[in-house]
C-alpha cells in the first residue's frame, strides 16, 4: 500500500514539474504583466533597472564623497592639482563596491610632477542606495497596459514563426550596439521587450525622480610624501630629507539627489576622520634650488625641489575629524548652475603636539553641465571661488579660485 502511495505522489511530483515547465498562454502572460503593474507605473524589475541607470548618470559633487559609477575628475587651482578615478566597480542590486584612487600635487612644474610634494591615497568605497522614488501625474488604465503586453506577445510570436524557430526570436534592443540580431528563448524575448517598453511609456510620464544614498570610504594607504630642511642642518641644505607619512582615514556621507523637468538639485554632507600630523594643512613649502657654479659671476640650477624650512625632524600625529556641506541647483532651461560648499578642516597648530585649530573654507562656483548627442551626462566643468579663513590660529585669510573636471569612463 505504501509503494503504490509512493509512486502516485513521484508521479503527481513529474506531473507537476510537467505543468509548470509548460510555456504560459498569451492571456495567461499578459495578465500576469499587468497584475505586476498594478498600481504602479511600471513592474519592479523596470523600475529598479531604470533607478539604476539615473544613479549611474549622476554627475553632480565631490566624486570620492558621492559617485558610484567609474569616474575620472580633476581639481586645478592656484595652490595644488588634485585627481581622481575610479576604474573599478561591483554592483550587487542596490551596493556598490569600488576602489579609487586619489593624488594631490605641488602646484610647482608640469602636471605629473612627482618629484615635489605629493600625496597618494588608495582607498575601498561601498555605496548603498537608499529606495528611490519617481514621481507622475497620472497612471495609464490597465486597458492600455494589456493593449501594449498583447502586441508584444504577438512581435515575439511572430518573429518565431517567421524564422520557423520554435524556440528562439530574434531580438534587437537599442541598448544593444551590434549589427546583428540576437536570438533569445521566448520567455527572456517577453521580459526584454516588457522592460523595454514599460521604459518607453514611463519615460512620457515621470514628474521627478529622487535618489538618497549612502557612502563609506576608508583609505588604508594615503601616503604624504615631502622633503624638508632643518635649520642650521647644513647636510640638510646640501640635500633636503624625504618624509613619507601615512595618513589613514575613513569617511562617510549622506547624498540626496533630485531632478524635476526644470531643475537638479544635489546635497550632501560628510564626516571624515584622518591621521594627520603637524604639516597637514596649514605649513606650506620653499623652493630648495641645487647650483652649480659655472664662473665666479654665473651660476646654473641643476635640480629643485618644493621643501619645508622645519626646526627639528619631530612630527606628530592626531586622528582629527572634518566635515562640511555642498549644495547645487542646475536650471535645465539655460543647462547652467550654482555650487555652494562649506569645509570645516581640522590642523594641529604648528610647534604644538596636541593643540588643535580649524579652516572655515567658503566656495562658490557656477556648474556647467554638458551632454553627449544622447543625452547622456558627459563632463561637468565647474569655475570656482575658495575663501580659506582660519579659526583660533593667527594667518592672514586668503583666497584661492580655480576649476574642476569630471566625466564617467561608463556606466
Amino acid at each position: 500500500m505504501k509503494t503504490k502511495f509512493y509512486v502516485l505522489t513521484l508521479l503527481l511530483a513529474l506531473f507537476g514539474i510537467r505543468v509548470s515547465a509548460q510555456e504560459l498562454t498569451k492571456d495567461e502572460w499578459v495578465k500576469s504583466q499587468v497584475k505586476g503593474v498594478n498600481g504602479k507605473l511600471v513592474s519592479d524589475g523596470t523600475f529598479s533597472d531604470l533607478a539604476l541607470k539615473d544613479f549611474a548618470n549622476v554627475q553632480t559633487g565631490d566624486k570620492n564623497k558621492n559617485t558610484p559609477g567609474r569616474y575620472a575628475a580633476l581639481d586645478v587651482n592656484s595652490k595644488d592639482k588634485s585627481f581622481s578615478f575610479s576604474p573599478f566597480v561591483y554592483k550587487s542590486s542596490n551596493l556598490f563596491l569600488a576602489a579609487d584612487f586619489t593624488g594631490t600635487l605641488s602646484n610647482e612644474g608640469t602636471y605629473f610632477d612627482w618629484k615635489n610634494r605629493n600625496t597618494i591615497t588608495v582607498g575601498l568605497n561601498a555605496t548603498w542606495l537608499l529606495s528611490p522614488s519617481k514621481n507622475y501625474y497620472k497612471r495609464p488604465s490597465d486597458d492600455v497596459y494589456k493593449s501594449m503586453y498583447n502586441k508584444i506577445y504577438e512581435k515575439v510570436d511572430n518573429q518565431i514563426k517567421k524564422d520557423n524557430n520554435k524556440d528562439v526570436a530574434n531580438l534587437k534592443l537599442d541598448d544593444i550596439e551590434i549589427d546583428s540580431t540576437v536570438l533569445y528563448n521566448k520567455k527572456d524575448s517577453l521580459a526584454k521587450y516588457a522592460k523595454k517598453y514599460e521604459a518607453l511609456l514611463a519615460e512620457k510620464l515621470w514628474t521627478g525622480k529622487t535618489l538618497i544614498w549612502l557612502k563609506f570610504n576608508v583609505n588604508p594607504i594615503a601616503n604624504d610624501n615631502f622633503y624638508y630642511t632643518i635649520k642650521n642642518d647644513t647636510v640638510s641644505y646640501k640635500d633636503p630629507y624625504k618624509k613619507t607619512i601615512n595618513m589613514f582615514s575613513v569617511q562617510t556621507s549622506i547624498n540626496a539627489y533630485r531632478e524635476t523637468k526644470r531643475v537638479i538639485l544635489y546635497g550632501n554632507f560628510y564626516i571624515k576622520g584622518t591621521r594627520k600630523h603637524n604639516l597637514s594643512e596649514i605649513n606650506e613649502t620653499s623652493q630648495w634650488n641645487k647650483i652649480r657654479s659655472l664662473t665666479d659671476e654665473a651660476y646654473i640650477s641643476e635640480s629643485n625641489k618644493n621643501v619645508y624650512e622645519l626646526d627639528n625632524s619631530k612630527f606628530y600625529n592626531l586622528f582629527l575629524f572634518d566635515y562640511g556641506l555642498q549644495g547645487i541647483i542646475i536650471y535645465k532651461k539655460f543647462n547652467i548652475g550654482l555650487e555652494l560648499k562649506y569645509d570645516n578642516i581640522k590642523f594641529i597648530k604648528p610647534n604644538t603636539t596636541n593643540d588643535v585649530s580649524n579652516i572655515d573654507n567658503f566656495s562658490v562656483g557656477v556648474v556647467l553641465p554638458f551632454k553627449d548627442k544622447t543625452g547622456i551626462p558627459s563632463i561637468n566643468i565647474i569655475p570656482f571661488y575658495q575663501y580659506k579663513q582660519y579659526v583660533g590660529y593667527e594667518k592672514a585669510s586668503g583666497s584661492i579660485v580655480g576649476v574642476k573636471f569630471s566625466l564617467p569612463f561608463g556606466n
